[in-house]
């Protein structure tokens, strides 16, 4: 079910915008991040740091292979500086994190024999989560099983809807170990969050109102409040990628420049 509903989100380009709830993070309107994303298409920059995208919860790897297909026009302008990661079929945040730092490791290789080279990385729903836990220090993992050789270096974690304080849908429907470990106050949400503190990572969470799924009460991680829009009156956890103010935010942020929106405190889920 998760997958086909994540596929149909492919096909909902012209979903509608919910109208009429304030936009406190964001001054600009969808046209004016449209109108910004065609001057970075026209003008690319060299990025300070490759960056890693990781996929939400049995995504398929065209979703976010998306995300790149969007970005690396707008910043730039080199495919190669992206690496997006998918899994699946896999079940287990801590494995898929192991997985990723190999991924990482094996694409950019680093002379550090604790650490890969810095990434910024850009996590869907769940990959959120991913970044957080391959970025904990090797040994640190909340299970205290430990598959990782190196231990993930983030520049900036840039997260979209993701469950940093639990999954809505997780409460009722957890089917195996990744969503119970993102029911809210699961052990595994609450190790992470204890050792928040002491990452050297900047984080900018995002969030839409309307997310069934996440919530956006969910969607940053301690201390922190997330970059969010209104969202759209359907499939709104899924439309996140889609959103132009969103989008534009992030890739100016990944070329150093201004961002347009701010965090601010979200209304509702």
């Amino acid at each position: 079910m998760i997958a086909t509903l994540s596929g149909i989100t492919g096909t909902l380009e012209g979903c509608i915008a919910r109208r009429g709830v304030p936009t406190e993070s964001f001054t600009v309107s969808a046209a004016d991040a449209r109108e910004d994303m065609s001057r970075m298409r026209g003008e690319p920059v060299e990025l300070e740091r490759p960056v890693v995208v990781l996929a939400g919860y049995r995504a398929f790897p065209t979703l976010v292979s998306q995300v790149v297909w969007r970005l690396y026009p707008i910043t730039s302008g080199d495919q190669d500086d992206y690496l997006p990661i998918a899994y699946t079929f896999q079940t287990d945040i801590e494995a898929i994190a192991a997985m990723v730092t190999e991924r990482v490791e094996a694409t950019w290789p680093s002379d550090d024999p604790s650490r890969t080279v810095e990434v910024d990385v850009i996590g869907v729903s769940m990959g959120g989560l991913v970044a957080r836990t391959a970025a904990l220090p090797v040994g640190g993992l909340p299970s205290g099983h430990e598959t990782r050789s190196k231990q993930l270096r983030i520049g900036t974690l840039y997260s979209m809807g993701s469950p940093h304080g639990g999954a809505k849908l997780a409460e009722r429907i957890a089917p195996d170990k990744a969503a119970r470990d993102m029911i809210p106050g699961s052990p595994f949400l609450t190790a992470l969050d204890a050792a928040f503190e002491d990452r050297d990572y900047g984080v900018v969470p995002y969030a839409v109102l309307n997310d069934t799924w996440v919530g956006a009460t969910n969607a940053a991680p301690p201390e922190h409040l997330p970059v969010w829009t209104p969202g759209t009156h359907a499939f709104s956890h899924f439309m996140i990628t889609r959103d132009m103010r969103i989008m534009a935010d992030v890739a100016r942020r990944l070329r150093g420049e201004a961002p347009l929106g701010l965090p601010a405190a979200v209304p509702s889920d």
